[in-house]
């Protein structure tokens, strides 16, 4: 789940390939024990103040006990680095290259899809606490967090902003983990496109619905470290699933909603105010569950057709296109 980290220049420009960065989710501060420990409560190893220079505004504001940001960065762009320790006797890593206790003006050469790590440590102990700031592509969205609910569980929120520039015709859309301030800890543009980002804790696997213009496609698998290890769909001569929701089993089987376009009599049903009645071979979309096993077999299926008493949909206003419509799965 990490991402690059950056060169590092010194004033005269001389790059240093640097040491990773570390997984951008995993940042804050770790201790251990060692013949540097003394009795008492030791002194927090945490910055006093952390400025990023040459690329868009650095968020959130600085704070001591916030350990992740973001700035916008281009392709290929030089940031000036600041930093200073809340207290003496700590020493200073930028992306894993020493810099003594204090940064100033420390220049460093950063991509679009890369992290800059500020560590602080305490010669003879174990103890490190890292700041990272993520740099976020331009066409990236903005994303605000405009209210917090007091009891919210820890974890990141898996979203996947997709958009269309104003007359570019072009389609982006990312996968991205946010935290409570917003800030990318991980993101990855999606070509032709990606909808319900998400983790299925019983498999230990994330999914999204990959689409084209909103069109259903394929179910792409992705393992703990966010590699593609499978891409699943619909079987038996059923549309591609909708990108609304996917489950997958304790039987590690797969659940697909479909809106499986197909031909219905639906003449004895009256149109919708203004319009001509259905006809006895009318184009429709049943809603369909399908349950599938990795190797490919239909497990189980459910048919809206089956189910479904029609004088209770024939209000509904995408009828007769569509007289039902599945948007979410629970089991």
């Amino acid at each position: 789940m990490s991402r690059r980290a950056a060169w590092l220049l010194f004033p005269a420009f001389l790059a240093l390939s640097s040491l990773a960065a570390g997984n951008s989710e995993t940042s804050g501060r770790t201790s251990g024990g060692g013949c540097g420990s003394s009795s008492g409560d030791p002194v927090p190893l945490l910055l006093s103040s952390l400025r990023v220079d040459g690329a868009g505004e650095m968020t959130p504001a600085f704070s001591p006990h916030v350990f992740h940001y973001a700035v916008r960065c281009e392709e290929r762009q030089i940031l000036s680095v600041s930093a200073e320790a809340d207290g003496a006797g700590a020493a200073l890593l930028l992306n894993g290259q020493a810099v003594g206790g204090a940064l100033t003006d420390a220049r460093v050469l950063m991509a679009g899809d890369e992290d800059l790590a500020v560590e602080l440590s305490r010669p003879g102990a174990d103890e490190r606490t890292a700041y990272v700031v993520h740099c976020v592509p331009p066409d990236f969205p903005d994303i605000e967090i405009v209210s917090r609910e007091p009891g919210t569980a820890p974890g990141l929120l898996l979203v996947t902003p997709h958009y269309s520039p104003s007359g570019s015709g072009e389609r982006v859309s990312y996968l991205a983990m946010l935290d409570d301030n917003a800030v990318p800890r991980f993101l990855r543009r999606v070509t032709p496109g990606a909808h319900n980002f998400r983790w299925h804790e019983n498999a230990r696997l994330y999914s999204y619905a990959e689409t084209l213009l909103n069109t259903p496609g394929e179910v792409v698998l992705l393992d703990e470290s966010l590699e593609e290890v499978g891409r699943v769909g619909t079987v038996g001569g059923l549309a591609p699933a909708m990108m609304h929701d996917f489950l997958i089993t304790d039987e590690g089987n797969y659940l697909f909603i479909v809106n499986n376009p197909v031909t219905r009599d639906l003449s004895r049903y009256p149109g919708r105010e203004g319009e001509s009645a259905p006809s006895s071979a009318e184009a429709t979309h049943d809603s369909v569950i399908q349950e599938v096993s990795p190797d490919g077999r239909e497990v189980f299926r459910w048919n809206s057709w089956d189910h479904l008493k029609l004088s209770d949909c024939n209000t509904w206003r995408q009828f007769p296109e569509e007289y039902a419509k599945l948007n979410s799965l629970s089991l």
